[in-house]
């Protein structure tokens, strides 16, 4: 069996006003998709379906279609609360700017609060690994140039060299 040609039920879906990550990887979590959606997938419905090469591609290639169509119907959040009553793995899409409002990230410690150069606090999201050594102090990133001689210095270049660039 090619995992591949079951990529339609653990991939990312455009919704109406976002998208949606599909995480079916379990067989019973699929044919659940399939009730709900009113699809129809021998591959997972039928315990003597034969994944016979170029067919079961094709046929990938169509389940994906289908679901693009099926999932750009609705929104995220009416996507997200009908599959999850329905014990179907999924979860929103947050993209950068949606993420710092997220009570998940945040619950997780995913969100860290910065003092800018400017004097204001904001947020964004932090490193979501933690090694239990080597990790660095978090902090906020430094004014544009405010590292620029340091690094130079790093490089290898002189005092007067900096000062030459800096002119």
């Amino acid at each position: 069996v090619r995992p591949n040609v079951y990529r339609c039920y653990y991939r990312a879906y455009k919704t109406k006003d976002g998208g949606l990550c599909l995480g079916t990887l379990d067989l019973r979590a699929r044919a659940r998709l399939l009730v709900h959606l009113g699809l129809d997938d021998p591959r997972v419905t039928d315990p003597d379906y034969v994944d016979d090469g170029a067919e079961a591609e094709r046929f990938a290639h169509e389940m994906i279609d289908k679901f693009e169509r099926i999932f750009e119907t609705k929104t995220t959040q009416e996507w997200f609360d009908e599959l999850r009553d329905a014990d179907i793995p999924c979860d929103p899409i947050r993209f950068s700017e949606e993420v710092v409002f997220d009570e998940q990230a945040d619950a997780n410690g995913y969100l860290r609060d910065y003092e800018h150069h400017t004097g204001h606090t904001y947020r964004t999201s932090g490193p979501i690994l933690n090694f239990t050594a080597g990790m660095p102090q978090p902090k906020a990133a430094p004014a544009l140039g405010a590292d620029t001689e340091d690094v130079l210095r790093e490089a290898g270049l002189s005092d007067a060299e900096i000062a030459q660039l800096t002119r």
